[in-house]
């Protein structure tokens, strides 16, 4: 892949400066190498914990990350590092975080004014050719669709209703096309990034856990920036993601193949309850088609890497039995119950209703589980035909049938991973807020553009469409 591009030689380096240039090649090998994904939690995580009692740490995370980006528009003909920076972005605010005056804007304003210069030199240097992914209309359409979402009702202008018009109208549209057209994506460089953000998360929870009594109480974990559910949702994503980098990844498969388990603990251990209950029911065909797909000689050792991670896990369960028997108990007691969820959606039906062509907006004032002024639905159907009506609804199966259409086109054995992450996450979204965490949603996002990407490098060209059932061998 070539990443540096002419324009990157001139400006700081010339033929009397080769040391300069050897710096800057052990830097750019550092971004787009390996290292940059611990790198990038390690600078989250420490964030999270230091800003907690010194704001400043935030600052400089914020500063090192911006630093890194405006490098990469200014230097680099690919920004894709840009992808796990943003991936942690979310993570890195402690619960009690206040800027606290004004003071602190001033180095963020200088960030994004540099930012946006570093946008503006990248497309009018680089001239990248724009081309238009299988999901750009689809995406458009969406976008489009969200700026009418609540029209006409009295919560339109509503704060809350105004953001997520801009995030899901606005911001996730240009991140699409943003990614498709500078960031040379690979399937396995979303999984590793997937793998960034549960090792972020499952550090901070661990953080977390050893400053408090928790004993029976995992369900109440808070980490400023999420609760349990959200960080349930990514851990999911986090464990089908290391199953495939398990099966592609060769003698290193030990490693994430125990990063695996590691996650699916960390699961139990947030209690929520739809995550841990869709993994059961999918994990048994996960492993089943990850040693089916290990070639011949790998099936026996991967088998028994799968045995010891599972007979350590009980043995751990065994010293930690207090523990364990406390999250299982809960989930015992709650069960299936939903917790509310009927009577939201009888109300987002009524909702409908009232308002069938363009919805209540994102901010109608719910009463009943109330989660500051975002009207929770807790499903992502009933939650666009409340919030968007019969037009927002629309957008949404366009935009999602589009998806899994071009998973069908692109079909090869290995996307049956991500056809299970997909599916997990949807299925969580009929019950949960899922589809409308801006990180949840980036890390799809990211993934359909690396599906698309590289299938074309690869020389294939676009992703055609194929009859339904045109293939016979589907899996094996």
């Amino acid at each position: 892949m070539k990443i540096f591009g002419k324009g990157a030689e001139n400006p700081f380096y010339k033929k009397g400066f080769p040391q300069i240039k050897a710096l800057k090649n052990k830097f750019d090998r550092f971004l787009f190498g390996d290292w940059f994904f611990p790198f990038c939690a390690a600078v989250a995580v420490l964030s999270w914990q230091t800003g907690a009692y010194w704001t400043y740490a935030v600052h400089i995370a914020v500063s090192v990350f911006a630093v890194i980006l405006i490098y990469l528009l200014f230097f680099c003909e690919t920004i894709l590092p840009a992808v796990p920076i943003v991936a942690v972005l979310s993570y890195m605010l402690p619960g009690n975080f206040k800027l606290g005056g004004f003071g602190p804007y001033i180095p963020l304003a200088v960030w994004l004014t540099l930012i946006v210069a570093g946008f503006v030199y990248y497309f009018v240097k680089r001239k990248p050719a724009f081309q238009k992914s299988r999901l750009f209309w689809p995406t458009v359409v969406f976008g489009a669709a969200m700026f009418f979402a609540g029209l006409l009702s009295p919560w339109y202008f509503e704060g809350v209703n105004f953001l997520m018009i801009l995030y899901l109208g606005l911001l996730y549209p240009f991140v699409t096309i943003l990614l498709f057209n500078t960031a040379r994506l690979t399937l396995e460089y979303v999984a590793k990034t997937i793998l960034t953000a549960g090792a972020v998360i499952l550090l901070e929870m661990l953080l977390y856990y050893a400053g408090v009594d928790a004993h029976g109480q995992y369900k109440a974990i808070h980490l400023g920036w999420g609760m349990s559910n959200n960080m349930a949702t990514v851990f999911t994503m986090a464990i089908v993601a290391s199953f495939y980098l398990s099966l592609t990844k060769g003698k290193a498969d030990v490693y994430y193949a125990v990063a695996a388990f590691v996650f699916i603990v960390a699961l139990l251990f947030t209690e929520s309850r739809g995550c841990i209950f869709l993994l059961a029911a999918a994990l048994p065909f996960i492993v089943g088609f990850y040693l089916c797909r290990s070639a011949r000689g790998e099936r026996g050792r991967r088998a028994a890497i799968l045995l010891i991670c599972t007979a350590v896990s009980l043995a751990a369960s065994l010293i930690f039995i207090d523990e364990v028997a406390s999250v299982f108990a809960l989930l015992k007691e709650m069960g299936l119950k939903e917790n509310g969820r009927t009577e939201l959606y009888k109300e987002a039906w009524e909702v409908f209703k009232g308002r069938p062509i363009f919805g209540a907006g994102f901010a109608y004032p719910t009463q009943l589980i109330p989660m500051g002024p975002l009207y929770p639905v807790h499903n992502t159907i009933l939650q666009f035909m409340a919030s968007g009506g019969i037009v927002g609804v629309g957008a949404c199966l366009y935009l999602f049938g589009s998806r899994y259409r071009l998973l069908y086109d692109a079909y090869e054995p290995k996307l049956i991973f991500f056809a299970i992450l997909m599916l997990l996450f949807e299925i969580y979204g009929m019950v949960e807020m899922a589809t409308f965490c801006p990180y949840a949603v980036f890390l799809t996002c990211v993934l359909f553009n690396a599906l698309e990407q590289e299938h074309a490098a690869k020389g294939k060209g676009m992703i055609r469409r194929r009859k339904f059932l045109e293939r016979k061998k589907w899996i094996f």
